[in-house]
């Protein structure tokens, strides 16, 4: 199964679900090496003024790292900036919209997804809910036509954080009203730890709208912290034929090394089928615990 880290660049979201920080684009590339070096297959990066970057130089970083770029974020710009594609101030919304298109077509020129997760937004009891879906799908829809190869990854969150999109039958439901063979979504299971009864049985019905997956474990730290049952969401993603990355998105419980660690150990043991490891799984979290 390919793994991606997460790294954010803005300082102010260092306690955020991220496994990685670099202190600006001149660091990038060391923190890419660093992920490389934990085990990573690819990496999903969180830029602040996306307008910075030049596609010629990140991807020179990628290729010196040996990575590929799984994803984009755009929630960064909502939980730093406030901007949601569903503001009912359009100058707001302008701004979130240019800042997906941005990453957009940063992504598609890589071959990866841009996330849609907080910009998805809220949309509260005082607005006309359908009315304001048609909105979000019209924007979601746009930015696809604009992809062949890029992938917008949307991304249902909990009821605390949204009330767009809360299961993947939620997502699912908004894909449909996209209508873009483009999207996907990405099912990140926390999230899903607090909106679905059976974790499992939602991936399958996923199926083929599945295109990434967010590992953290119940409590949002890393796979292996909490109480989730990783073996039937791992034969779930095999039986649905997921070829797409397993993101490394949890809190910093512990170091990251430490995280980085027990999250790939969770992937070896439940999702990567084609390899036999002699490791005892439940020695190895005793030992990292201590």
């Amino acid at each position: 199964m390919k793994t991606s880290a997460t790294i954010c660049l803005l300082p102010q979201l260092r306690a955020g679900p991220f496994l990685l920080h670099a202190d600006g684009f001149g660091e990038l590339g060391r923190t890419c090496g660093r992920a490389k070096h934990m085990g990573f297959d690819a990496v999903e990066i969180l830029f602040d003024d996306i307008r910075d970057v030049r596609v010629e130089s990140l991807r020179r970083i990628l290729d010196d790292s040996g990575l590929r770029l799984a994803s984009l974020s755009t929630g960064q710009a909502t939980l730093a900036h406030g901007w949601t594609l569903i503001d009912p101030d359009p100058g707001i919304r302008r701004k979130a919209r240019n800042f997906v298109k941005d990453s957009a077509a940063l992504a598609e020129a890589l071959k990866a997804g841009v996330v849609i997760g907080c910009m998805q937004g809220r949309i509260g009891p005082d607005r006309d809910r359908q009315e304001t879906l048609s909105l979000l799908a019209g924007i979601l829809s746009d930015i696809a036509a604009s992809m062949t190869d890029g992938w917008v990854l949307l991304e249902p969150l909990n009821r605390y954080e949204t009330d767009v999109a809360n299961t993947l039958a939620d997502g699912t439901a908004l894909l449909e009203r996209i209508g873009s063979d483009r999207c996907r979504l990405l099912a990140d299971l926390f999230h899903m730890s607090i909106e679905e009864a059976d974790l499992a049985a939602s991936l399958r019905a996923a199926g083929d709208h599945l295109g990434h997956v967010h590992l953290a474990d119940s409590n949002r730290g890393p796979a292996g912290a909490g109480h989730t049952d990783f073996a039937p969401v791992g034969r779930a993603l095999g039986e649905i034929g997921f070829d797409g990355y397993l993101g490394v998105e949890a809190l910093p419980r512990y170091d990251a090394d430490t995280t980085a660690r027990m999250s790939l150990e969770v992937v070896r043991q439940f999702f990567d089928s084609a390899a036999v490891y002699s490791v005892d799984f439940a020695n190895t979290m005793k030992e990292v615990a201590r």
